[in-house]
């Protein structure tokens, strides 16, 4: 899917000067500092809290997982024990090496000084454990480095996804004060219209040329026209505000905006853009990783059913070093006892279980999609069309208030007339601005569902 006026888009970010100190209420000033559209993209990107804090939860999930690769390295630690028996005290120390392998299986070897009571002596000590059946194999043995690794996986995710929504989130900010900008340029220029006609209605009053009444309209028109004028500039203003935070920047900080081109698209016929969203979106990679997870845990749930059987091998030798005699070794089985084992067979029943359920999100979750991108392409075209008509419209009325106020000026024309074309006129510029701002959301909306508003990372 191509798109076109992206790139082109400039955004002026303005900083804040100090207000003044008879009016702290008043409108920050603007500061020159431009910023482009992609720029502030890039900040709130860098600087946005709470993405910051989904960042935080991978680097998290990066300890978690180290944590777990270090559960296979060799491993060397202090190792000392000291206790009284009936006859004597007895006391160990020295260096303790563990190896654990995927599986299932360790080894810890220890080598150090035993007293007795009576003399030390240097003692080497070997044991090494091996499941046969139940705990064997990396299936079972790898799983908690598993989880590690889906658990950063599931980090990033979030956090890519979290930067898709904060680029929607910057654009409808973005295009929200562009429009409250024009609202307040219209109400401004309205207005000033209606002050000069009002002015010159009251003229015409005296000489009898319109009615008292056609006075108290204008009038009436001009205070409303007011009234929208300052909840324009209070909207602009909160817009403003929420925009700074959004950016991660203090809120009083100001901006002034230059309207970019319309992103406009190339939209793909719905079952392309099925396609596309399936192989792009993240929560489809995360439903499908989940149906992995639940197979996964069905084959360590029947494993869990076998008997826990495993070969144990111990030698331990005590002397002088380097010469070490008594020699002691012992190889051999153990079986554990199953005190429990209808627990493990309801674990490997609701395995299955689950494994139906995520089967069922996940054909849900199809369905979803496909009903997002198609409802997502008929509010773009839709879009588009409407902002072509609300745009012809917005000429059409301009052209009659023109019209409705020269023939007024001539007098040709009534206070009736003219009133009516005002409103018209206002609530068609309102309409556009609607418009132009459903039909830019519109396509940064399509782009979201379908997974492709940011390019997407290598192992997501």
């Amino acid at each position: 899917m191509r798109t076109r006026g992206v790139s082109s888009g400039v955004l002026a970010l303005l900083l804040l000067l100090p207000a003044r100190a008879d009016d702290p209420l008043s409108p920050a000033p603007l500061s020159p500092d431009p910023l482009s559209l992609e720029a502030a993209i890039a900040t709130a990107l860098r600087h946005n809290r709470s993405l910051l804090n989904v960042q935080t939860s991978i680097a998290d999930a990066e300890l978690e997982r180290e944590a777990r690769i270090a559960d296979f390295r060799l491993t060397p630690g202090l190792r000392t024990a000291a206790g009284r028996g009936p006859d004597s005290e007895q006391a160990e120390a020295g260096l303790e090496v563990r190896q654990a392998f995927t599986t299932g299986g360790d080894v810890r070897v220890f080598g150090g000084i035993v007293y007795d009571g009576n003399q030390e002596q240097t003692r080497l000590r070997v044991n090494a454990r091996q499941p046969l059946l139940r705990q064997a194999g990396s299936l079972v043995t790898l799983e908690p480095l598993t989880r590690a690794e889906r658990g950063l996986t599931d980090a990033r995710r979030a956090a890519f996804e979290r930067k898709q929504t904060l680029v929607l989130e910057v654009a409808v900010a973005y295009d929200a004060i562009l429009r409250a900008a024009r609202q307040v340029d219209s109400d401004e220029s309205s207005l000033e219209r209606l002050a000069g006609l009002a002015a010159l209605t009251r003229a015409r009053e005296e000489t009898g040329q319109v009615s008292r009444v056609d006075v108290l309209r204008l009038e009436l028109q001009r205070g409303e026209a007011e009234t929208r004028l300052q909840n324009s500039r209070d909207v602009l203003e909160n817009l403003r505000e929420e925009f700074a935070l959004l950016l991660g920047l203090d809120p009083l900080q100001r901006f002034t905006l230059s309207p970019p081109p319309l992103l406009e698209l190339d939209p793909p016929d719905p079952d392309e853009a099925f396609v596309l969203a399936l192989r792009n979106r993240i929560d489809i990679a995360r439903a499908l990783d989940a149906l992995d997870d639940a197979g996964r845990q069905i084959r360590i749930a029947r494993r869990n059913l076998l008997p826990d059987v495993r070969l144990i091998g111990d030698l331990e030798a005590d002397g002088d070093f380097p010469d070490l005699q008594n020699e002691t070794w012992f190889i051999g089985f153990t079986i554990e006892p199953d005190f429990n084992p209808t627990q493990r067979r309801a674990g490997a029943a609701r395995s299955e279980l689950r494994r139906e359920q995520v089967e069922r999100q996940v054909a849900e979750l199809h369905h979803f999609v496909q009903r997002d991108v198609r409802r997502q392409l008929r509010d773009y075209r839709r879009s588009q069309s409407n902002l072509a008509i609300t745009a012809r419209n917005r000429d059409l009325s301009a052209r009659r208030l023109e019209l409705s106020e020269a023939l007024f000026r001539m007098g040709r024309g009534d206070a009736v007339t003219l009133s009516d074309a005002e409103d018209a006129h206002a609530l068609a510029i309102r309409t556009e601005l609607t418009a132009r701002s459903d039909a830019s959301l519109a396509a940064y909306r399509l782009l979201l569902v379908l997974g492709t508003l940011l390019e997407r990372p290598e192992g997501l």
